[in-house]
């Protein structure tokens, strides 16, 4: 046997090889090729729902942020509102207890001094 056709068996064996394991990836990168298609497909199909479904979700949203955003505002109104008269009350409760405290210090003390005298007379009396 002559080194070329030596050379000429090693490369068909070669051939033979590369082609055994060629063909499998070949077909597997087919098969794959084909179920990207499918998938692709899918995805343009269900792309435009979900899209218009997150549009709708995002428009709720904000009606809601802004609904929220209302009330917020009407709460701080409320609640300075409370304030300010809780304010007003507490000045209220302190005039008054500024200036009724000595009327109701000065009507203990004629009570008092009623009383007393009614005592003595009444003591007097017994006698």
């Amino acid at each position: 046997m002559q080194p070329i056709e030596f050379l000429i068996v090693i490369a068909t064996f070669c051939l033979t090889a590369i082609t055994s394991v060629l063909i499998p990836f070949l077909l597997q990168i087919k098969r794959t090729a084909r179920k990207a298609e499918i998938l692709i497909t899918d995805l343009n199909r269900e792309t435009p729902a979900l899209l218009k479904s997150l549009a709708d979700t995002a428009e709720e949203l904000q009606r809601l942020s802004s609904s929220v955003n209302h009330k917020i505002g009407h709460t701080d109104l409320i609640i300075s509102n409370v304030q300010r008269s809780s304010e007003t009350l507490l000045d209220t409760t302190n005039m008054i207890k500024t200036n009724l405290i000595p009327i109701i210090a000065q009507i203990g003390g004629f009570s008092s001094g009623v009383k007393a005298f009614i005592n003595f007379f009444s003591s007097k009396s017994d006698r």
